[in-house]
Protein backbone atom coordinates (compact mmCIF):
# COMPACT_ATOMS: atom_id res chain seq x y z
CA UNK A 1 0.00 0.00 0.00
CA UNK A 2 1.10 3.66 -0.79
CA UNK A 3 2.04 5.91 2.34
CA UNK A 4 1.48 9.58 1.32
CA UNK A 5 1.70 12.54 3.20
CA UNK A 6 -1.09 14.35 4.65
CA UNK A 7 -1.52 18.00 2.54
CA UNK A 8 0.50 16.20 -0.35
CA UNK A 9 -0.69 16.92 -4.04
CA UNK A 10 -0.97 13.94 -6.00
CA UNK A 11 -3.13 12.13 -8.81
CA UNK A 12 -5.85 9.62 -8.50
CA UNK A 13 -7.33 7.60 -11.79
CA UNK A 14 -10.49 6.55 -11.50
CA UNK A 15 -13.04 4.84 -13.40
CA UNK A 16 -16.55 3.95 -13.33
CA UNK A 17 -18.30 1.26 -15.27
CA UNK A 18 -21.71 0.27 -16.04
CA UNK A 19 -22.88 -3.28 -15.28
CA UNK A 20 -21.24 -4.70 -18.70
CA UNK A 21 -17.65 -2.96 -17.75
CA UNK A 22 -18.34 -0.05 -19.88
CA UNK A 23 -16.74 3.31 -18.58
CA UNK A 24 -19.99 5.66 -18.05
CA UNK A 25 -20.12 8.90 -19.95
CA UNK A 26 -18.78 10.91 -17.01
CA UNK A 27 -20.41 14.52 -18.56
CA UNK A 28 -23.47 12.84 -19.60
CA UNK A 29 -24.71 11.22 -15.71
CA UNK A 30 -24.77 12.89 -12.44
CA UNK A 31 -22.32 11.46 -10.13
CA UNK A 32 -20.06 11.55 -7.09
CA UNK A 33 -17.04 9.98 -5.53
CA UNK A 34 -16.20 10.41 -1.73
CA UNK A 35 -12.40 9.43 -0.41
CA UNK A 36 -12.05 9.39 3.27
CA UNK A 37 -10.00 8.04 5.75
CA UNK A 38 -12.14 6.66 9.05
CA UNK A 39 -13.48 9.50 11.07
CA UNK A 40 -11.56 11.77 8.42
CA UNK A 41 -12.48 14.41 6.31
CA UNK A 42 -13.99 13.49 2.79
CA UNK A 43 -12.75 15.01 -0.51
CA UNK A 44 -15.95 14.66 -3.03
CA UNK A 45 -15.62 14.69 -6.75
CA UNK A 46 -18.24 14.37 -9.47
CA UNK A 47 -20.40 15.62 -12.20
CA UNK A 48 -23.67 17.28 -11.89
CA UNK A 49 -25.47 18.55 -14.59
CA UNK A 50 -22.66 18.01 -17.19
CA UNK A 51 -20.51 20.29 -14.81
CA UNK A 52 -17.45 18.53 -13.88
CA UNK A 53 -15.48 18.97 -10.31
CA UNK A 54 -12.85 21.94 -11.05
CA UNK A 55 -9.89 19.55 -9.84
CA UNK A 56 -10.92 16.71 -12.22
CA UNK A 57 -10.04 16.04 -16.08
CA UNK A 58 -11.38 13.04 -18.20
CA UNK A 59 -8.80 11.23 -20.07
CA UNK A 60 -9.42 8.28 -22.49
CA UNK A 61 -12.19 6.00 -20.32
CA UNK A 62 -10.91 7.41 -16.83
CA UNK A 63 -11.11 10.89 -14.32
CA UNK A 64 -7.96 12.23 -13.20
CA UNK A 65 -8.24 13.62 -10.49
CA UNK A 66 -5.89 16.16 -8.84
CA UNK A 67 -5.49 16.57 -5.30
CA UNK A 68 -4.27 19.80 -4.27
CA UNK A 69 -3.06 20.17 -0.02
CA UNK A 70 -6.18 18.09 0.80
CA UNK A 71 -6.20 17.82 5.18
CA UNK A 72 -7.63 14.70 5.36
CA UNK A 73 -7.77 15.11 9.01
CA UNK A 74 -6.90 11.78 10.12
CA UNK A 75 -4.85 9.49 9.14
CA UNK A 76 -5.31 5.49 8.18
CA UNK A 77 -6.54 3.65 4.83
CA UNK A 78 -8.08 5.67 2.53
CA UNK A 79 -12.11 4.14 1.41
CA UNK A 80 -13.98 5.15 -1.06
CA UNK A 81 -17.87 5.46 -2.40
CA UNK A 82 -19.52 6.29 -5.81
CA UNK A 83 -23.42 7.14 -6.27
CA UNK A 84 -23.83 7.33 -9.96
CA UNK A 85 -27.78 9.10 -11.32
CA UNK A 86 -28.99 7.87 -14.60
CA UNK A 87 -32.14 9.64 -16.11
CA UNK A 88 -35.01 7.34 -15.72
CA UNK A 89 -38.83 7.69 -15.99
CA UNK A 90 -40.03 4.55 -14.55
CA UNK A 91 -38.65 5.93 -11.26
CA UNK A 92 -40.87 8.43 -9.70
CA UNK A 93 -37.94 11.20 -9.02
CA UNK A 94 -37.76 9.97 -12.93
CA UNK A 95 -33.67 9.02 -12.01
CA UNK A 96 -32.08 5.89 -11.20
CA UNK A 97 -29.38 6.08 -8.33
CA UNK A 98 -26.80 3.22 -7.85
CA UNK A 99 -24.73 2.88 -4.94
CA UNK A 100 -21.36 1.60 -4.94
CA UNK A 101 -20.11 -0.67 -1.95
CA UNK A 102 -17.65 0.86 0.17
CA UNK A 103 -13.78 0.21 -1.63
CA UNK A 104 -10.54 0.75 0.09
CA UNK A 105 -7.99 2.11 -1.91
CA UNK A 106 -4.08 1.12 -2.46
CA UNK A 107 -3.31 4.29 -0.30
CA UNK A 108 -2.84 4.98 3.04
CA UNK A 109 -2.78 9.28 4.18
CA UNK A 110 0.17 9.53 7.06
CA UNK A 111 0.22 12.58 9.15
Amino acid sequence: MKEINNGSDFILTLTITDADNVPIPYTQVDWEAQYYTPGGNVYKVGCNNGILSPHCEIIDSSVNIYVNKFNWGRGGNVRRKIHVSFPDERFSDGRMDVFVKEQQTDFSIVL
